[in-house]
């Protein structure tokens, strides 16, 4: 599952709080590029570019409608990984907002994580102008889990958006 139903949610909180009803964001994708790799342990994640512009329409449906038509013409941006794009780009990229979505109901194993205690591990954010969303879908459910810099303004926005997401 992409998860673009539950990005919708979020995204739709957010961009309620934008003036211009626009956004631009990350989505990490977690894959493996090739079936060579299935056995590996570890993240292979990329990141696919989106930008969302909504006009007055900002509801769930407008923006659901617009991330999936990003997502089918931009997803297979995907399985680039973001130190080759800063490589090709000759550029640093530091983006505002990375979202991710992580669907690990029917994981192998999953049923027993409860019992194992297992964790959720992501890697350190890198930098500290940047708000990382995380949605995972877990056997005993949904969790937003998120990473932002310790700005009261960033607190706010965070605070707004999971109040919006709520209603």
């Amino acid at each position: 599952s992409s998860g673009l139903g539950f990005m919708a949610g979020v995204l739709t909180a957010a961009l309620s709080f934008e003036p211009s009803h626009e956004i631009s964001f990350l989505v990490s994708t977690h894959n493996r590029p090739s079936a060579a790799w299935g056995s590996s342990v570890g993240w292979f994640a990329g990141v696919v570019p989106i930008a969302l512009h909504l006009g007055n329409d900002v509801s769930l449906d407008a923006t659901y409608q617009a991330l999936s038509s990003e997502w089918e013409t931009n997803k297979n941006a995907g399985i680039v990984r973001m130190p080759e794009v800063s490589r090709l780009l000759n550029a640093q990229i530091e983006p505002s907002l990375v979202l991710s979505y992580m669907e690990n109901k029917h994981a192998p194993g999953s049923d027993r994580w409860k019992e194992y205690h297992a964790k959720t591990l992501r890697r350190p954010t890198p930098s500290g102008a940047q708000i990382h969303l995380w949605i995972n879908c877990m056997p005993e459910g949904t969790f937003l889990e998120v990473r932002y810099p310790t700005k009261p303004s960033c607190l706010r926005w965070i605070q707004d958006i999971a109040t919006q997401s709520r209603a």
